[in-house]
């Protein structure tokens, strides 16, 4: 939970304000100087680009893979057809890039660092999965402390 609410906003300030340096960048956080202000403001653009891609392609993930009670009319055929979330995605991924690269090509990186965020912690999701899975079945062997330490 401390690497997610503290650390991480810190690294992500870090990356996108370079100029304010590692420790400035944390400092950047709790002041009110004009100059940090205008840094920050100006890695807004990409910050949100990274985002709202990661947030975009979690979305997509959650219609076209993520097995759920379908409600709505057209659900089912989605679910049916998952292996389309990639060229979906990809298709997006290429659309955005090519239009944020016109305004400001640090934006397109956003948007690519942003799908890689996704597709990073999608595989770390899978792997855990998997890991679970075969701890479950073999779970009548193993004792507590030994299922923690072949977690891999």
């Amino acid at each position: 939970m401390f690497l997610v609410r503290g650390l991480l906003p810190w690294l992500i300030l870090w990356i996108s304000t370079l100029i304010l340096g590692f420790l400035g960048s944390f400092t950047a956080s709790f002041s009110s100087d004009p100059a940090v202000i205008k840094a920050m403001q100006d890695s807004f653009p990409i910050l949100l680009v990274g985002g709202g891609t990661f947030l975009v392609f979690l979305f997509f993930h959650w219609l076209f893979l993520v097995p759920k009670y379908y409600v709505l009319i057209g659900e089912e055929f989605i679910q049916k057809h998952g292996a389309w979330f990639f060229a979906i995605v990809s298709v997006l991924l290429v659309t955005i890039v090519w239009v944020a690269i016109r305004f400001n090509p640090l934006m397109a990186l956003g948007a690519v660092i942003g799908s890689s965020a996704f597709f990073i912690s999608y595989g770390f999701k899978a792997n855990a999965e998997q890991a679970e899975k075969r701890i479950i079945a073999n779970s009548s062997t193993m004792s507590d402390i030994s299922k923690f330490f072949t977690w891999k």
